[in-house]
C-alpha cells in the first residue's frame, strides 16, 4: 500500500486562512488575497453588496426624514470614541470597501469593477459624513484612473462641495478650471459661504439632494456661529421661526427669549 502524496497539513493550513477575515493590503504584514481579481469579485458579490445596499438605504432614507437636521445617531461618542449602535453596521461595510479599494490599488485596476467599488465607497461615507473615508475615493474618481478620473459630473461636484464647505476656497477656484466645471450649485454655494450669507446657505441646503447636504453639514457649524454672532449684534428682536430656520434653532441656549412668535435678542434701552 502506498503513502499519499498529498500534504495535509498544507491543505488544512490553506483551507483555515481562506476562512479568515480579509485583512488590508496596505499591513506590514497585509493580507494579500484581495489582490486576486476574482477574489475581489467574490468578497463584493458573496459580503459586501447586500450589506453596503442595506445600509445605503437606510441612510437615504434617514436623510429624507431628517432633511433640516444632523445626522445625530451616526456620530461617535464624543468622550468613549466608541461609535454607536446605527453606525456599526456602516461602519462594517466601509472597513470591507476600504480593504476592496486597496486590493483594487494593488492589482493595478482600472476597470467597471473598480469604478463601483469607488463610487460604492464614496456615496456611503459621504451619507455617514466621514471625510475620512470618502475622500480618498473621491479624489480617486476626480483625479485618478488614468489621470483622467472618472468624468462623472456627480463626484466632481461632490469634490468641490468638500472644499468649499471646508472652507478651503483658494482650493476650489484653483481646482475649479482643471475639471472644466461651471456647476452652478458649487459656485453659488461658495459665494454664500464666503459672505457669511446664512439665508442663501439655507436656501441651497434645503434645495440640495442627500449627498449634497450631507457634505454641506460640514460648514454648518461656522454658519450657524456667523449667523448667531450677526444676530447679536445687529438685531433686538427677531421672528422665532426665521431665526430657527436660519440656524437649525441653534439659538436656543443663547439665553436670549421667546416672547410672542419673536425671539427677544436684546432689550431696548429706554431713556
Amino acid at each position: 500500500m502506498s503513502r499519499s502524496t498529498r500534504n495535509w497539513t498544507a491543505e488544512k493550513s490553506a483551507k483555515q486562512k481562506a476562512e479568515l477575515p480579509y485583512g488590508l493590503v496596505s499591513r506590514v504584514d497585509g493580507d494579500q488575497r484581495l489582490k486576486d481579481p476574482k477574489v475581489q469579485e467574490e468578497f463584493w458579490s458573496s459580503s459586501v453588496r447586500v450589506r453596503y445596499q442595506a445600509e445605503l438605504f437606510k441612510l437615504l432614507a434617514k436623510e429624507e426624514d431628517e432633511m433640516s437636521s444632523a445626522l445625530s445617531s451616526l456620530s461617535l461618542d464624543g468622550e468613549s470614541g466608541e461609535a454607536s449602535t446605527g453606525e456599526k453596521g456602516v461602519l462594517g461595510v466601509l472597513s470591507d470597501l476600504r480593504k476592496l479599494r486597496e486590493g483594487i490599488i494593488a492589482s493595478h485596476r482600472h476597470d467597471t469593477f473598480a469604478l463601483t467599488i469607488y463610487e460604492a465607497n464614496v456615496r456611503l461615507a459621504v451619507l455617514a459624513g466621514k471625510a475620512e473615508q470618502y475622500m480618498p475615493p473621491l479624489r480617486g474618481l476626480v483625479f485618478g484612473f488614468g489621470r483622467g478620473g472618472s468624468g462623472d459630473p456627480e463626484f466632481e461636484e461632490m469634490y468641490l462641495l468638500h472644499l468649499i464647505c471646508s472652507f478651503e476656497f483658494q482650493e476650489f477656484y484653483s481646482t475649479t478650471p482643471q475639471l472644466g466645471s461651471r456647476n452652478t450649485f458649487a459656485h453659488r454655494l461658495a459665494h454664500a459661504l464666503m459672505h457669511s450669507n446664512y439665508i442663501s446657505y439655507r436656501r441651497l441646503y434645503t434645495a440640495a439632494n442627500p449627498y449634497q447636504r450631507a457634505i454641506m453639514r460640514r460648514a454648518e457649524p461656522r454658519v450657524r456661529e456667523r449667523c448667531l454672532d450677526v444676530v447679536g449684534k445687529v438685531y433686538y428682536t427677531v421672528d422665532v421661526q426665521d431665526l430657527g430656520r436660519w440656524t437649525n434653532e441653534g439659538w436656543k441656549g443663547k439665553g436670549w427669549r421667546e416672547e410672542g412668535g419673536k425671539v427677544v435678542v436684546r432689550e431696548i434701552r429706554r431713556k
